[in-house]
């Protein structure tokens, strides 16, 4: 927009700590490497001056969600929130991100394993015999993929994850994903899909694992959340699950999201209280 007093442009601003807002830069005025905005709106002023955000170190997850909100999940003061950039995600280049591709259960494990080590060495304040494991989507296939390969944690919370990477080949909407990522369908890389698939280390489990998955969830079907479910309750691993009718692979309702963040933090709770 242009008037006399300068040329600006308005643009939405949010971060880990703060919803949307509308600020706005002078283009004409501003020297670019102060390009930072004037808030415009205040919206959330009066409320977020009521809570004690916590600052986020790293590029990861610095984005304002209602989804997996890192602050609400410190915000007891009982917790830190580790969020470990592993290899697959963004901020190192095109290779790091691409190198995820066919080794889903590979670097990214390594990655969180030696990440978590990190601030537990770093952070005296940290309980490394209190830690739980969450995670959504790819995060909720990696929580399956721990409860195979690791007893670390007290607790796990898996969401709309991949628990048998060959029956839900059929199951997914979008079929390019996992002919891309595995190479090709399972009949013609059965041994690329049993190697990364969590349901064939299922004589490891042993950690009580919380199951979430949404009816309408058409990239990972709800049967993979039934198929975890019904895994663990045959092991007798204390298991229970979240089972939402009208959600897909998000959980969008305020109050289905309500629902979720109590049943999540009271499972954490149970098992990580002292």
């Amino acid at each position: 927009m242009h008037s006399d007093e300068g040329e600006y442009v308005f643009f939405s601003r949010a971060s880990i700590d703060r919803p949307s807002e509308i600020a706005a830069i002078d283009v004409l005025q501003s020297p670019k490497s102060k390009l930072k905005g004037q808030p415009i709106t205040h919206m959330n002023d009066a409320l977020l001056s009521r809570i004690d955000m916590q600052p986020l170190e790293g590029a990861w997850g610095d984005e304002w969600t209602y989804r997996w909100n890192a602050e609400l999940f410190a915000a007891t003061g009982n917790y830190v929130v580790v969020m470990i950039n592993f290899h697959g995600s963004t901020g190192y280049g095109q290779n790091f991100t691409d190198s995820i591709s066919g080794d889903w259960g590979g670097k990214p494990y390594v990655d969180l394993m030696k990440g978590l080590d990190y601030v537990e060495k770093t952070y005296p304040f940290i309980d490394k015999n209190r830690e739980a494991a969450l995670g959504a989507s790819y995060g909720g296939y990696m929580a399956n993929w721990l409860l195979g390969h690791t007893n670390r944690f007290k607790c796990i919370v898996s969401h709309d994850g991949m628990f048998n990477a060959e029956s839900a080949y059929g199951m997914t909407e979008e079929l390019w994903f996992p002919n891309w990522e595995f190479g090709g369908p399972p009949w013609r890389k059965r041994d690329v899909y049993r190697k990364w698939s969590p349901h064939e280390y299922t004589a490891n489990f042993k950690t009580p694992t919380l199951v979430v998955h949404g009816q309408l969830d058409y990239r990972l079907d709800v049967s993979q959340g039934f198929d975890l479910f019904t895994t663990l309750q045959v092991l007798k691993v204390p298991s229970k699950m979240l089972y939402f009718p009208d959600e897909g692979h998000w959980v969008l309702k305020p109050q289905n999201s309500r629902l979720w963040y109590k049943t999540v933090n009271d499972w954490v709770d149970q098992w990580c209280k002292k």
